[in-house]
């Protein structure tokens, strides 16, 4: 029997070209980033700030981690943008968080919340990867954080 998983990550992560190995490489490294990320595109809102233009292509490594970051939120719901090629370079403008993206922002901040992400990551033999997080986080919500 093919799991939830199986089901859902072949279309969720060809949309940018990610393979699940490359996606499972960018998540683990990379949950303090998605914080920060995450809290940069939040606090552009109440702001009033006009949102940044993430591009590929930039030959900062950094910024890449970045754009390939918010290419994969894009792509699992968690963020709102638009995604545009200019000059050879993708472009993603006008980023907003989704209620997807509040909640996913909301357990990294929560060190009770991640641990239980962690800890069913572990149960099933999950990696921990965005697709199974926005799973775990939906299965949180229906009263797993506090069963």
């Amino acid at each position: 029997m093919k799991s939830r998983r199986d089901l859902v990550a072949p279309a969720v992560l060809g949309r940018q070209g990610y393979t699940e190995a490359q996606e499972i490489r960018i998540m683990q490294r990379s949950f303090e980033w998605t914080r920060n990320l995450l809290e940069e595109i939040e606090r552009q809102a109440p702001s009033g700030m006009t949102a940044p233009t993430y591009r590929s292509g930039t030959g900062v490594a950094a910024d890449q981690m970045k754009f390939d970051l918010l290419a994969a939120l894009f792509d699992h719901g968690f963020v709102n943008a638009a995604m545009t090629d200019a000059a050879g370079e993708r472009e993603i403008q006008s980023v907003s968080l989704t209620a997807d993206g509040r909640d996913l922002l909301d357990a990294l901040r929560s060190d009770g919340k991640w641990t239980w992400i962690e800890r069913r990551s572990k149960e099933l033999g999950e990696p921990l990867t965005l697709t199974f997080v926005k799973a775990a986080i939906a299965e949180s919500i229906s009263g797993g954080f506090n069963a």
